[in-house]
């Protein structure tokens, strides 16, 4: 951690009080008041003290997760840490047994920091107490908890020393002192605010961005040594001139509370009102969200969301944390609080007249009470399972998004709403009894509407020409059977869900003036087959999923998609056909094709050289010869077309089928380098080489019935570096059936100009129950793809996949 002011005497002193080198179990306390900084020393000393044992943790935020997620979280979060999964955990005794038994007898460091988590395999804290004990009890451990706020998060995550190892040493930070006099701390670290010239230091680095013997602002004394408000204050001010200081300085001066909610408001103040809206929204609803669900929804209301975010990043209004690989919407309690009271001070005694509102009284008086409604933009009554007639919103002109879902006894759609001009989202996801939405839809702002799950709803209303904005269309698992004609209206629609609509039984002729639709579901849709000519006019179409339509080899005539040019990814998933009744190689941009779980599919389809994923697992009927040469046939098409992009990568997941039980094909014969194992060596040609093929057979190993089928996250291993792994995610799972994992990849992957010897292997995760039986390579040469061709040039276009593949 650079430029941290202060911080060296600190953690000297917490370290002073571990004792290094004891062997007895010792608890160490950080308290003081929230801003002070006790998780950063905390985080400095656990990792400068880390490599002295055997396990060490820093568990996070224990108090924001037990109010959000339970006790049982936070043991499973240890768990998972600890022994890289969790134990069945459901009650708190549980969990002190098992982290007691767990640590007992290991030298421990552990930093508690915000308990709350929650496992997935863990059911109780009786559980998760036994488990932890039992992993931890003869292990050296240092484990942090930060922030911890009661008693019962103490209890089962670290109650008694001799769940621990000898040496073992668990630092705890919290901002109440009793909690650490319980628990019997063997010393208490009380944090103190920042001594004058300390202060002054951390100021001037974020004011000026280095250390500068500048005069003495007068608004370091606000901040009352608190580093947080320093640091806020500090970034707000870099960059001011001496006048804008003063006025600053005069502004807080006037703030009739002068603590540090009203301090904190300067950096909001300075803020541009789209970047205001952003900060309110993440403060009042969004705060321990994923960034990209947020960006997702706040993007849909106009907003420039990454910028915003990063400009509140840089005033120290915001913090962007890690969780699950996944990016976190993180902000300080106290920034929570000032935004939420933002919010408030609008209208401090109408909160009809707010802008957002979060406090249930408030939201029941608004509108149980139909109060004035003017700056209402967004309503949420998600799994509102009691409520039958949606709330009188016709005095809410700037209504913008109205969420319903879940509401399974609503029955009624007032139809003032049908005509509602500044409604940007309606949804009314799983309102199972919701029957109608009056005649006609006339929303001329309306961009999203989701009805997916109405299952009572039979009949869709007409779409008035004023819904042109209309981009998102979801009609998931209702019982409409059939669109209206005013779809056509729909010009700007982009995305239309029509999946598991069991009952629809035609397209209308107005779906091909939906010019600008770019996805389209139609999974679970049986009774279309007599309406592809409906889709010619689709020639934006970038996603199309047929999967489980009952799709036959005897309708192939009906299945020409040559005129969808846009065409990307293409889902036949589930189908009966034994031959894939659409000429896949007419589409030119196909990048994407999945025809998993096709039981009956003997031959692959001949694919176009845009293609750069094949997924064909499941498919148990496929004649190995046909595979084998499709296989060939990609990897030469994939190595002409890739020279344009030499950081492309070409992946296929093809079943094999079974000779007898348990007795399966081996490498496919193109396939001239193969070796037993999960890896095979070449070397490079003085051949002009396009590409290298690699062929990796994978195998299920003896599975009990306990068994839980992964999916795989394999990644390439050449000469001994990883290569590729992001490509590879979740690019196959494990399964009964022996498959082939095919990765065909331009020289730039990994050619290295002062090496011609290559061992590539892939590596699979320790606990799934596949392994790698054997691996084959070739090099493709421009021969090959001249070869390929010259064949290809010998048949007509219109000829099936399976006519081309005959080698007989």
């Amino acid at each position: 951690m650079k430029n941290l002011v202060g911080i060296n005497s600190r953690v000297e002193e917490v370290i002073n009080h571990i004792g290094i080198g004891l062997d007895d179990v010792r608890y160490i306390g950080i308290c003081g008041m929230g801003g002070l900084g006790k998780t950063t020393i905390a985080r400095i000393v656990y990792e400068a003290l880390q490599s002295e044992f055997e396990v060490a943790y820093f568990l996070a935020n224990v108090r924001e997760t037990c109010e959000k997620n339970g006790i049982v979280q936070a043991q499973k979060d240890l768990l998972v840490h600890i022994n890289g999964s969790s134990s069945e955990i459901d009650y708190k005794y549980d969990g002190r047994r098992i982290i007691q038994a767990s640590l007992c007898h290991k030298k421990v460091l552990l930093v508690l920091d915000h308990i709350n988590g929650s496992s997935s395999n863990v059911k109780n804290e009786y559980d998760g107490r036994i488990t932890i004990q039992t992993f931890l009890h003869r292990k050296k451990v240092l484990l942090v908890l930060d922030d911890i706020n009661k008693e019962e998060q103490l209890k089962n995550l670290a109650e008694e020393k001799n769940w621990f190892g000898s040496g073992s040493r668990v630092i705890i930070t919290t901002r109440d002192m009793q909690l650490l006099k319980i628990q019997d701390a063997h010393e208490i670290y009380n944090v103190e605010t920042m001594a004058e010239n300390e202060a002054f230091d951390l100021f001037r680095m974020k004011a000026f961005k280095h250390r500068m013997p500048e005069e003495e602002y007068l608004v370091v004394k606000y901040c009352d040594g608190l580093p947080l408000a320093l640091d806020v204050l500090g970034s707000h001010f870099y960059g001011k001139s001496i006048k804008e200081w003063h006025s600053a300085l005069g502004k807080l001066k006037s703030i009739p509370n002068a603590d540090i909610f009203e301090k904190l408001k300067i950096s909001y103040d300075g803020l541009d009102f789209m970047d205001q809206d952003i900060f309110l929204d993440i403060a009042c609803y969004f705060k321990g969200c994923f960034k990209v669900s947020v960006t997702n929804i706040l993007e849909k209301r106009g907003y420039h969301v990454e910028i915003g975010i990063a400009t509140l990043i840089n005033r120290s209004l915001l913090a962007i944390k890690n969780k699950c690989s996944c990016e976190v919407l993180e902000m300080h309690d106290l920034l929570e609080e000032m935004g939420r009271h933002i919010t408030i001070e609008e209208s401090p005694n109408d909160p009809s007249k707010r802008s957002r509102l979060r406090c249930y009284e408030d939201i029941d008086l608004v509108l149980t009470q139909n109060k004035f409604l003017e700056k209402l933009k967004y309503v949420m009554l998600n799994y509102c399972s009691r409520l039958k007639q949606i709330p009188d919103l016709s005095e809410a002109p700037n209504l913008e998004e109205l969420y319903l879902d879940c509401c399974v006894e609503l029955n009624n759609f007032p139809s003032y709403l049908t005509r509602h001009k500044s409604l940007v989202k309606l949804s009314l996801g799983d309102c199972s009894s919701l029957e109608t939405l009056g005649s006609k839809l006339e929303m001329s702002s309306l961009k999203e509407l989701d009805l997916g799950g109405c299952t009572s709803l039979k009949k869709l209303p007409e779409f008035g020409e004023c819904m042109r904005h209309l981009s998102i269309l979801s009609l998931w698992c209702t019982a409409i059977e059939e669109l209206p004609m005013t779809v056509g209206c729909l010009v700007d629609l982009k995305k239309l869900n029509l999946q598991e609509c069991k009952r629809l039984t035609c397209l209308p002729n107005s779906i091909q003036e939906l010019k600008s639709l770019t996805a389209f579901n139609l999974n679970g849709c049986l009774n279309l087959l007599q309406s592809w000519y409906s889709l010619s006019g689709l020639t934006l179409l970038v996603t199309l999923k047929l999967v489980a339509c009952c799709l036959t080899s005897q309708e192939s005539s009906s299945y020409n998609l040559g005129h969808l040019v846009s065409l990307m990814n293409l889902d036949l998933s589930r189908n009966n056909f034994e031959r894939v009744p659409i000429d896949i190689h007419e589409l030119p941009k196909l990048r994407c094709l999945n025809l998993d779980n096709c039981r009956h599919l003997k031959v692959l389809p001949e694919l176009p050289s845009s293609i750069r994923m094949l997924k064909a697992r499941y498919c148990i009927s496929l004649d190995p010869w046909n595979s084998n040469v499709i296989i060939s046939k990609a990897c030469c098409g994939f190595a002409a077309s890739a020279k344009y992009d030499p950081h492309e990568l070409l992946k296929m997941c093809v079943t094999q089928k079974q000779i007898r039980l348990n007795i399966w094909n081996e490498i496919p014969w193109w396939f001239v380098h193969q070796e037993q194992g999960n890896g095979v060596s070449v070397t490079l040609p003085r051949n002009e080489t396009m590409a290298l093929a690699l062929c990796f057979q994978l195998c299920p190993m003896q599975r009990t019935e306990n068994d839980i089928a992964h999916f795989l996250y394999p990644w390439m291993i050449c000469n001994g570096k990883k290569i590729i792994k992001e490509s590879l995610n979740r690019v196959t799972y494990e399964t009964e059936y022996s498959q082939y994992l095919i990765l065909c990849l331009t020289s730039d992957h990994f050619v290295d100009q002062f090496c011609q010897d290559y061992r590539l292997e892939l590596e699979l995760d320790y606990y799934v129950r596949t392994k790698v039986q054997n691996s084959g390579a070739r090099w493709v040469f421009k021969q090959d793809i001249q070869d390929l061709n010259e064949k290809s040039g010998t048949k007509t276009s219109k000829r099936k996949a399976t006519s081309d593949l005959n080698m007989n």
